[in-house]
């Protein structure tokens, strides 16, 4: 699957993952170390469904290795308006340039998820089709364009 062109990351003040400068994006939880290959160990598939299990539950608040992105700008978009209508403050969608984060550090979620044999909660079900997983980073030399909501 090719990695699209162009990817969109939504964020706001209460978002783990925030934007700097200098690195970036970085996953909460940068420590953990997994492989999205295709080829795990059982222990290294294990682990990799429960990080993708509270990456995707939306009350979890402990910090997991991924940073979310969109493929689809109208999704993005969504996704930063319901934030306001939530509440949220500082929404911002940074446009992302796919061809400039590593190849095995990107998987789409629902991709990975039938690969792992893992079901996506209903809840994150609609977001998960245009739903991308970094592990680790987002390279701040990939952001090319923050754009601020509210």
């Amino acid at each position: 699957m090719a990695i699209p062109d162009e990817l969109y990351r939504v964020f706001d003040d209460s978002s783990t993952s925030q934007y700097d400068e200098q690195d970036g994006f970085v996953a909460g939880n940068s420590h953990l170390r997994l492989k999205m290959s295709r080829h795990w160990s059982e222990w290294q598939k294990d682990m990799l469904i429960e990080a993708l299990d509270n990456h995707l539950d939306w009350y979890n608040r402990n910090p997991t290795p991924f940073i979310s992105v969109y493929s689809s700008k109208s999704a993005a978009y969504a996704s930063a308006n319901g934030r306001i209508n939530d509440g949220k403050m500082g929404v911002i969608v940074a446009y992302i340039d796919g061809s400039k984060l590593f190849r095995g550090s990107l998987r789409k979620v629902w991709k990975l998820a039938e690969e792992l044999g893992y079901y996506i909660p209903d809840k994150a079900l609609d977001n998960s089709k245009s739903e991308w997983i970094v592990l680790q980073q987002i390279p701040s030399e990939s952001v090319h364009h923050l754009q601020y909501m509210n």
